[in-house]
């Protein structure tokens, strides 16, 4: 598989868990690929929202910028009188920034409040789809940003898995790698892989087997006699909601390079290191019967197979040597 079709099959996922990284050394052709090989060839499928993160040094910048080049690609489909979008929010800065600089010196920062409020980029909400087209951001110089790669990072992994938007980041990684304050940082945000239970099956099953346990406790008061069997499947079906609603709400594995953070559905958090791991194994059955892997410490921890970032973890934890068997 050549690049553009892994570029193609990034683009096609729906609920993206993370961005794409396309890394190169300076001068190699990474944008230049991007623009005017990769672009061109699904411009009728999905629409690119491109930001360069060159001189960019707070979040705040990267947020508007990413809504300004929004509203420029969403003025392409839907002009103003031919007037663009962005012309129009950058037009009434100016006019304030003007109004601003001739205002009395205690009345200068009033100045600056109206100029923020008006800075119609900034209440402009955006989405991952414009005019039924899927949205791609793609974020090009990642290395040459002012802001640190903990925050960076951070705010790209929001649009990815809170705002729904595939990404790709163009960089050289090891100029990012090289950048001795970030260094860590960056390895430890890349490889660490956060595993939830917060999968519609089980919410769903939780809400259900409340829904149920509510309805048979009423049918069972109503009841002219105490039936014990009744009241037996009325805890049953409680018990069955809150593991589900708690497995949702609770279940997580945190896992990285060196370490394992275990966040059962009740009880304490545990941190284990990889020298803790005496077995992994693959166990069919389980919840939902979809299958799930085994790490033995002092400890059973159970990743199920419908846990977010199921694929990663797993992925992770071959990469360390485990699972060289299949699923029985």
């Amino acid at each position: 598989m050549n690049l553009i079709e892994e570029l193609k099959n990034y683009c096609d996922i729906n609920n993206p868990v993370g961005a794409l990284m396309l890394s190169g050394e300076w001068g190699c052709g990474k944008t230049y690929l991007i623009k005017t090989k990769f672009i061109p060839s699904v411009k009728d499928t999905y629409v690119f929202v491109c930001i360069s993160l060159f001189g960019i040094d707070s979040l705040d910048k990267l947020r508007v910028e990413v809504k300004k080049k929004w509203l420029e690609k969403a003025s392409e489909f839907d002009s103003l009188n031919g007037t663009k979008v962005s012309r129009v929010a950058d037009s009434c800065r100016r006019i304030f920034d003007t109004i601003k600089d001739r205002l009395p010196e205690n009345w200068q920062k009033k100045g600056e409040v109206v100029s923020s409020i008006m800075d119609l980029i900034n209440f402009m909400p955006i989405s991952n789809r414009m005019f039924e087209k899927k949205v791609i951001l793609v974020f090009d110089d990642l290395e040459r940003t002012n802001i640190s790669c903990t925050d960076l990072l951070g705010c790209i992994n929001d649009y990815c898995e809170n705002q729904g938007f595939n990404t790709i980041i163009v960089a050289n990684e090891e100029k990012i790698k090289d950048r001795s304050d970030n260094e860590l940082s960056y390895r430890e945000i890349k490889e660490k892989i956060e595993c939830t239970g917060k999968g519609v099956f089980s919410l769903i099953m939780g809400v259900i087997c409340l829904a149920m346990a509510i309805y048979l406790l009423i049918i069972t008061i109503k009841m002219e006699q105490v039936i014990i069997l009744a009241y037996l499947v009325v805890i049953l079906a409680f018990g069955l909601a809150m593991y589900y609603l708690l497995y949702w709400k609770n279940k997580k594995i945190v896992m990285s390079d060196n370490e394992i953070i275990y966040y059962p559905i009740i009880g304490k958090v545990r941190t284990y290191s990889w020298s803790d791991v005496k077995k992994v194994r693959y166990a069919s059955g389980g919840r939902g019967s979809k299958g799930r892997i085994i790490i033995v410490t002092d400890k059973i921890i159970s990743i199920e197979k419908d846990m977010k970032k199921f694929a990663l973890i797993e992925k992770m934890i071959k990469e360390k040597g485990y699972l060289q068997v299949k699923i029985k």
